[in-house]
């Protein structure tokens, strides 16, 4: 019959076994039949033992893929339906199993001393390492001009509530005007407040914002630290958004910064932290987020050469992130001596600053050592052997790309030099919504994963040159994988063929690989 309950809670009597089925409206498990028996002579005693031992491989069998369904399931679940009420009986398997694991693992660990013949011990200690795995999530931004906005007051406007006047520092003030709004949100006396905006949907293929049904506000950046006044010369320093522009008029005395707003952040970091739910991470998952920042060369000679810079930016995104999201690790990354605007200069400055921050972070979970964070970190040599981890690695660390401004030498220097990990893409395609409209919207930022976006084209094998070594070589691995996927296929094909039944029978997923080895006499 088939049994709702877990298998923990089933009582077996051998001296009264029946038709009796193991089975699962999650999971498929080989069926143990039974007829009718009552047990008479010693040859009915064998069988009763015999079909024990079995059933007892079976159970040890299901509580592990039990175990590992749960561990699929917690990284697969989306936000959506943790808010959902579970069904009873999902609720009821998920409760009563971790609630009877303890017994259960006693009991089999005593089956498993006198069974080992029968039962693998391995699966166990397997089981103990992969619910210790741990994950890590790592985004990367890069930082640009339009990256901050900064809010004044007037004495000479009344501003009532959700009226703000804007501007942004032109370019080579941005480094200065950052500092000074740092300077004073860095002081420990200085009391700072949040500055929210309300959120606002984007209906499909329109550009014009709609009402929600019921309008939240974010916090888009900090205000109430104090007043930073401003002179005549920082006025024009500063390129004041149009409306507000005609609002002030010729009346620029008396203008102070009263806000500082990262529009782009303030809904980037939310969207990234909902598509980690919706991939089961938690509370435990390793967050991380790494800041680039850099100068250019300015096109004006007269200009100072780091008035560009978005160091001090990315300091106050820093603080900014920590204010609101303190689990999360902030990494930054600047390139002093590296213009932004040159192609060879921002691959070199990648390749030797850039990957071997997130590197050392993928080095430490494979290792299941310390962070590079951690205080620990560099006390820590000591790298346990024995963890079992997942063959893809993907499941536990996986990158992500802001895709928002800057310079495009920087931007595809990242990207080309991240491919290997794959990574996700947030596409910000409406970069001045909060510049515009004074308001923000999550329908800006675009996930995509590394098959949607990646454009790599594959190469023809007959356009190869035949007079290359690696084109022929290319060509014979070509050559040799088509021949042992046409043998695989015929195998699989095979009526008796046992590939599907048996190698197969879990993932589905056949892997063909190729290896071309050569010789120390170059053969």
């Amino acid at each position: 019959h088939r049994n709702p309950y877990p298998i923990t809670q089933v009582q077996i009597r051998l001296a009264q076994v029946g038709s009796f089925a193991l089975t699962s409206p999650h999971f498929h498990f080989p069926i143990l039949l039974l007829d009718s028996m009552t047990p008479s002579s010693q040859a009915d005693f064998v069988k009763i033992g015999v079909a024990s031992i079995c059933l007892a491989y079976i159970v040890k069998n299901l509580i592990r893929d039990v175990f590992e369904y749960q561990q699929r399931q917690q990284r697969n679940a989306s936000s959506s339906s943790k808010n959902d009420a579970p069904d009873s009986l999902n609720s009821t398997f998920t409760d009563t199993y971790m609630r009877n694991r303890s017994v259960v693992d006693r009991e089999t660990t005593t089956e498993d001393s006198s069974n080992s013949s029968i039962v693998d011990d391995g699966s166990s200690a397997q089981q103990q390492q992969f619910r210790q795995q741990r994950r890590c999530e790592v985004l990367v931004h890069n930082i640009a001009h339009t990256d901050l906005i900064l809010s004044m007051e007037s004495p000479s406007v009344v501003q009532s509530d959700g009226d703000v006047l804007l501007c942004r520092p032109r370019f080579s003030a941005f480094s200065s005007f950052s500092k000074r709004v740092f300077d004073v949100l860095s002081r420990k006396t200085t009391k700072k407040g949040l500055a929210q905006f309300p959120v606002y949907d984007r209906k499909e293929n329109q550009v014009k914002l709609s009402t929600p049904r019921t309008l939240r506000y974010i916090p888009v950046g900090f205000k109430d630290f104090g007043s930073i006044p401003m002179t005549e010369e920082d006025v024009h320093n500063v390129r004041i958004r149009g409306g507000d522009a005609k609002i002030l008029g010729h009346e620029t005395k008396g203008l102070k910064i009263s806000a500082v707003l990262f529009p782009l952040l303030s809904f980037l970091v939310p969207k990234w932290l909902h598509s980690l739910e919706e991939n089961g991470c938690n509370e435990d998952t390793k967050k991380v987020i790494i800041l680039v920042s850099g100068v250019g060369t300015p096109r004006n000679y007269s200009h100072e050469i780091k008035g560009n810079s978005t160091e001090y930016c990315s300091k106050l995104m820093e603080m900014f992130i920590k204010y609101l999201y303190p689990d999360i690790t902030v990494v930054r990354v600047h390139s002093q001596s590296c213009n932004i605007f040159r192609y060879d200069e921002n691959i070199s400055f990648v390749k030797s600053h850039l990957l071997p921050k997130i590197q050392g972070y993928r080095d430490s979970l494979t290792r299941n050592r310390p962070y590079p964070d951690d205080v620990n970190y560099l006390e820590s040599e000591i790298e346990d052997r024995n963890n079992y981890f997942d063959p893809d690695l993907a499941n536990f660390f996986r990158v992500s790309i802001s895709f928002a401004d800057g310079s495009p030498a920087r931007t595809h220097a990242i990207q080309s030099c991240l491919r290997s990990f794959r990574p996700t893409y947030f596409h910000i395609w409406a970069l001045k919504t909060l510049w515009h409209d004074g308001k923000v919207c999550y329908d800006d930022v675009e996930m995509f994963s590394f098959s949607e976006i990646d454009t790599s084209p594959a190469v023809d094998v007959n356009l190869l040159k035949r007079s290359e070594r690696e084109s022929n070589d290319i060509r014979l691995i070509v050559e040799e994988m088509l021949k042992f996927k046409i043998e695989y296929l015929e195998s699989a094909l095979n009526p008796r063929s046992d590939i599907k039944k048996f190698w197969l029978r879990k993932s589905q997923k056949p892997v063909l690989s190729v290896l071309l080895v050569q010789t120390d006499n170059g053969n």
